[in-house]
Order: structure tokens, then C-alpha cells, then sequence
């Protein structure tokens, strides 16, 4: 939760949290979408499948995305150029 107080206190990230709660939600649906498609046995999805593997990957990729920000000093997310090495 203190994540997402300082997250919602960047000037480049207030929007973040809301943003995250919607693309939760909207990758349920897609997990929901996959499920679906996996039981696809006609149309032109009948050869489309998805590994179990594929879905745990996907919704891993998603919980975790931000969090090399937990320790990443605000004044290199907020910065709006490019990084140095040194940084």
C-alpha cells in the first residue's frame, strides 16, 4: 500500500494506481478470453491454443511489472530524459 501512496505522489505516476486496478481488471478478462479460446474447437481460433505455462507467464508479467520501482529513486522515474549509465 505505501507503494501506492508514494506512486500516487509522483508527479508522472498519479494516475498509476487507477491504471493498474483497470488493467487488473482488464487482464482477467483477457485470462477469461484465453480460457475460451482454448475450448475453441471451430473457427479461426480452433488452432490456437494457449499453454498453462503462457497464462501463469502472462498474469506473472503483469503483477510484477512495476517492481523495480520499489527501490528506484524518485528522482529517476520522474526524470523525463534519458537515463546515464552512471544513474
Amino acid at each position: 500500500m505505501n507503494c501506492l501512496l508514494k506512486q500516487s505522489q509522483q508527479p508522472s505516476m498519479k494516475n498509476h494506481p487507477t491504471q493498474v486496478v483497470i488493467y487488473a481488471a482488464l487482464l482477467e478478462l483477457t485470462m477469461a478470453i484465453a480460457d475460451k479460446i482454448n475450448e475453441t474447437q471451430q473457427g479461426c481460433f480452433a488452432a490456437v491454443k494457449f499453454s498453462g505455462d503462457q497464462i501463469r507467464e502472462l498474469r506473472m508479467a503483469a503483477w510484477l511489472h512495476d517492481v523495480g520501482k520499489i527501490t528506484t529513486p524518485d528522482y529517476i522515474i520522474d526524470k523525463r530524459t534519458k537515463i546515464a549509465d552512471g544513474e
